[in-house]
């Protein structure tokens, strides 16, 4: 289970701020498909906030600039070693000490690009608890999918910003 403070941080992170969120993963391959999940499930209600970037998030630096975001979110299936469908907040540069993502060569490189363009960034980082060819979230993963929509189109939502509720 996510701790309350993941969702703190990252409401935090968002409060105030025009944000984009980029889905990151290969939907083919059980968890790793997670950001996809949540850029899909976002994209029906903000489809000009939310991009799929899909196994190659440096394919759509143009696309993510395009959104005029002060922050960027980045939605990945990344191994922390906590139980299946965790999550936490971290800065790109972290992922590289901190955890294992088949996108670290790409995410740190495009985090720096925003970073010189004054855009922050951070990656949602969501445990995988399976990577299978073929098959679909693990029901850990498809719940924290769930409410990573609902605090992430807080954020989105047009003139809000997701409240600060400290617990």
């Amino acid at each position: 289970m996510t701790p309350p403070r993941a969702e703190r941080r990252l409401r935090r992170l968002l409060a105030g701020h025009r944000a984009t969120v980029v889905g990151i993963g290969n939907v083919w391959r059980g968890d790793d498909g997670v950001g996809p999940r949540v850029a899909e499930r976002l994209a029906a209600r903000f489809p000009s906030r939310v991009i799929d970037a899909g196994c190659v998030p440096e394919n759509y630096v143009a696309p993510i600039i395009g959104t005029a975001p002060e922050v960027v979110v980045f939605v990945d299936a990344v191994d922390t070693g906590a139980a299946a469908g965790d999550w936490c907040v971290l800065s790109p540069s972290a992922l590289r000490s901190r955890a294992g993502s088949t996108h670290v060569g790409t995410l740190r490189p495009l985090a720096r690009l925003l970073a010189h363009r004054g855009i922050r960034s951070c990656v949602v980082a969501v445990e995988p608890g399976r990577l299978d060819d073929g098959a679909p979230l693990s029901p850990p993963v498809a719940t924290s999918a769930d409410r990573l929509v609902t605090l992430l189109g807080g954020a989105l939502a047009p003139d809000r910003a997701p409240e600060v509720h400290d617990a």
